[in-house]
C-alpha cells in the first residue's frame, strides 16, 4: 500500500503475468508478495523454492526488475507449436534479461 502525497492510499498494482496461478491451492505451496516503486505491484509464486528466487533476485542490485510466468513459443519435432512458461525474466541494469526455470532439486 502506497500512501500519497495527499493522504489517500493506493493498492498495488495486481499481478500482470500472462499464465494465471492458482492461489490457494491445499497441499501445495502458493502466494504472492509486493515489490517495486511507490504503490508496487503484486508478484506470485507456485512454489516455496520460486519464493526464495524472487527474493534473491530483488535483493540483488544489479536486478531492476522481476517478471514471473513469461512464455516462449518454439515449435516441436512434428512441427507443432506450444509454448514454455519460464518462472522469471530478470532485468539486469546492464540491459541484460535472463530467462530462468526454478526447480527443486529433489
Amino acid at each position: 500500500m502506497y500512501q500519497t502525497y495527499d493522504g489517500n492510499f493506493r493498492l498495488p498494482k495486481p499481478p500482470c503475468a500472462p499464465r494465471a496461478i492458482a492461489m490457494g491451492k491445499k497441499k501445495h505451496f502458493t502466494g504472492s508478495l509486493v515489490t517495486g516503486d511507490d504503490e508496487g505491484f503484486a508478484l506470485e509464486f507456485e512454489s516455496h523454492t520460486e519464493k526464495q528466487v524472487a527474493l534473491v533476485m530483488l535483493a540483488r542490485r544489479d536486478v531492476v526488475y522481476l517478471e514471473n510466468q513469461i512464455p516462449m513459443a518454439w515449435r516441436d519435432r512434428a512441427g507443432k507449436d506450444r509454448t514454455h512458461f519460464f518462472d522469471f525474466r530478470v532485468s539486469l541494469r546492464d540491459g541484460t534479461r535472463i530467462l530462468l526455470i526454478v526447480k527443486n532439486s529433489k
